[in-house]
C-alpha cells in the first residue's frame, strides 16, 4: 500500500489490545513503532532510571570509541581496546512507489510532537531534529 495510506488508514489494521497477543499485526505498526517516548515510559515502569542508559545510534556510528567508553563507564567496566565499527543492517535503496509528501511530514510531526518531548525529557537526548528535517524536505 502507498505510504500515505499506511500512516493514515493503515493504522486501523492494528488490534488495539495487547501487542504480544496473537493478531496484533505488529507488521502494520508503521506509526506506532515511532512513539519512542511511550516505549521509554513503559521501560521505566520495569526498571529504575539509574539502570538505563540511552544513547543515540548516530553517536555509536560516528564515535564508537566514545560511545563504548560511555557504555563501559555506565556498567563500571574497563573498556576494551579500540573497536572497529561494523555496519550490519544498513538499509538498501528501494522504490516503494510513493513519495514522502509535505502532508505526510505535517501529519507525522503533529502525531509525534508530544511523544518526542516526552522522550527527550526522560532520556536527556535532544530529539528536536527528528522531524525538523522532514519539513525541510517536504
Amino acid at each position: 500500500m502507498p505510504f500515505a495510506w499506511c500512516i493514515r488508514e493503515g493504522r486501523a489494521r492494528l488490534d488495539p489490545g495487547d501487542p504480544a497477543a496473537p493478531g496484533h499485526h505488529r507488521v502494520f505498526s508503521y506509526v506506532e513503532r515511532g512513539f519512542y517516548g511511550r516505549q521509554v515510559a513503559h521501560l521505566l515502569t520495569l526498571f529504575p532510571r539509574k539502570q538505563c542508559l540511552f544513547l543515540r545510534s548516530e553517536d555509536l556510528r560516528d564515535a564508537p570509541d566514545a560511545a563504548l567508553q560511555q557504555i563501559c563507564s555506565f556498567l563500571d567496566q574497563v573498556p576494551p581496546g579500540r573497536i572497529i565499527p561494523r555496519f550490519v543492517h544498513l538499509a538498501r535503496e528501494r522504490d516503494y512507489g510513493s513519495q514522502f509528501t509535505p502532508d505526510d511530514a505535517r501529519l507525522l510531526s503533529q502525531l509525534y510532537a508530544s511523544d518526542i518531548g516526552q522522550f527527550s525529557d526522560m532520556t536527556g537526548i535532544d530529539a528536536t531534529a527528528w522531524t525538523r528535517n522532514w519539513t525541510l524536505r517536504g
